[in-house]
């Protein structure tokens, strides 16, 4: 296959156990995104709370507050995305959102 990704992505719902690898994109696509936006100290402070962010998504996923998929390319999580419905109080019941999108660099 010329031009095009040689392994076929596969997009899963998230489980608990993702949600470490999950935490280092999520860093990692802020890191890439926003290393010319905001200081290299913010975003090299953003380390610190990948722990946090981890127990975070962990529990998300376990009691379903947070809709969660992952994309896997050759077994590995390269990306990720959650979504729900709108958080806009004058949104239709049937309006939804993407609340994250998180891709490795």
């Amino acid at each position: 296959m010329s031009g095009g990704l040689q392994e076929p992505l596969h997009f899963r719902p998230a489980r608990v156990e993702d949600a470490p690898q999950l935490a280092l994109i999520h860093l990692q696509t802020w890191q890439a995104a926003y290393r010319e936006i905001l200081s290299e100290r913010f975003l090299a402070d953003l380390n610190n709370g990948v722990s946090q962010r981890t127990v975070f998504l962990a529990q998300a996923i376990a009691d379903g507050t947070l809709s969660v998929w992952v994309v896997e390319l050759e077994g590995e999580l390269v990306a990720w995305a959650s979504f729900g419905s709108s958080r806009d109080v004058d949104a239709s019941s049937a309006t939804g959102e993407l609340r994250a999108l998180n891709l490795l660099p």
